[in-house]
């Protein structure tokens, strides 16, 4: 039976196919949901509104994004007025004037709406322009959390950076889910370690600078660690040129950005997924690493730990630095390929048994939307 309409509000067109993340969670939520009971829509902001041509089972409707952004386009403020009484917004992002919006529209309606931040409110994401988003969140965004029905969140700490700025609603914590491939883990033969990162070169964000630090320190020990790099991004050649510095250029490779099976096919040849985010809101790449078996090295602000901890499916770097990421790639890589199996078998596990969509779907439809629709049991 139908449960309410849900409607996901994102930039861009939802394509599960580009290197973004908040688009493949965007997708496998629409996709998932109605499984579940739950009629669902996306809608995209774009400057480009045509049609979507990435395949999908749900509908999409695409408007145009203002080149000012502080306005909407009659087309959007028409569907709003439009909306069924017992349909859910579901906005995804944070620092967007469109949702401000569109979100005093909905009140006047009187439509709920859920917002989920991704990353966009934790004290780490906030401390670069931190003067400016502040402002920013204090004339438009507090608008936006303070009346959301509820705060989808990842993890623990997704709004620590405004907690001094507003009043958040009440949090609901559900991980990002993922569809298990059918390709198996093949692990790799001894003597062919390799580590390989995927998603965007964002030096800061993803912490690829302590990365790229790690790998002069190991440089200059002697230490010769591979490293593959999937993805691209505005900081490509400041990491290219600071590696090629320390000489530990030769030890990587940049695939540029890669998509479905031809990704999937470059994970399957590393050994481990490295990644040293200083924080996330919960990454798409690490949930399709450990998806197809490959086990973790991963920082504490990547979200990941206790997942990694509880499940056995590799190791945590406790602190975001040069030295400590050394000694995490230097630990992973002198593992047994028995240890290493075991770790990817223990990957396998976690999103079949707990991260997996439809799993996921399920417990928003009741923890999430039900209790908003006065529907809860």
């Amino acid at each position: 039976m139908t449960r309410g309409k849900i409607i996901h509000v994102t930039l861009g067109k939802a394509n599960p196919n580009r290197a973004n993340g908040i688009n493949v969670i965007v997708h496998n939520l629409a996709e998932s949901q109605p499984k579940v009971g739950l009629a669902t829509e996306v809608w995209g902001l774009t400057p480009t509104p045509e049609e979507g041509s990435f395949e999908r089972s749900y509908p999409l409707r695409l408007f145009e994004r203002k080149s000012h952004r502080m306005g909407l386009s009659k087309q959007l403020k028409q569907a709003i007025a439009e909306l069924p009484t017992d349909a859910i917004v579901h906005f995804h992002g944070g620092l967007l004037v469109e949702f401000y919006h569109m979100a005093r529209r909905l009140q006047k309606r009187g439509i709920p709406w859920v917002l989920m931040p991704h990353g966009s409110y934790s004290e780490v994401a906030l401390k670069r322009g931190r003067l400016k988003k502040h402002a920013f969140i204090k004339y438009f965004d507090r608008f936006v959390i303070e009346n959301a029905a509820a705060i989808h969140a990842h993890a623990p700490g997704s709004m620590s950076g405004v907690t001094d700025l507003v009043t958040v609603p009440t949090t609901k914590l559900f991980p990002n889910g993922y569809t298990l491939p059918q390709a198996p883990f093949a692990a790799p033969q001894a003597g062919s370690f390799r580590f390989v990162y995927c998603g965007r070169i964002a030096l800061y964000h993803k912490g690829l600078d302590l990365l790229a630090g790690a790998m002069d320190l190991l440089e200059h020990k002697g230490i010769a660690l591979s490293l593959d790099i999937v993805g691209d991004g505005p900081d490509r050649a400041e990491l290219t040129e600071t590696l090629e510095q320390s000489g530990a250029a030769r030890h990587v490779t940049f695939h540029g950005p890669l998509f479905g099976q031809e990704k999937r096919d470059a994970l399957l040849e590393a050994s481990c997924f490295l990644l040293t985010s200083r924080h996330e809101g919960f990454p798409m790449a690490v949930t399709e690493a450990v998806a197809l078996g490959l086990p973790l090295l991963v920082t504490e602000g990547t979200n990941y730990g206790d997942y990694v901890r509880n499940w056995d499916c590799g190791i945590v770097i406790e602190s975001a630095t040069p030295e400590a990421i050394a000694q995490g790639m230097t630990e992973m890589a002198s593992l047994s390929q028995e240890r290493l199996a075991e770790m990817g078998s223990n990957a396998v596990r976690l999103v079949r048994e707990e991260l997996n969509w439809e799993s996921v779907a399920h417990r928003m439809a009741d923890e999430l939307y039900a209790p908003i629709l006065g529907t809860a049991a």
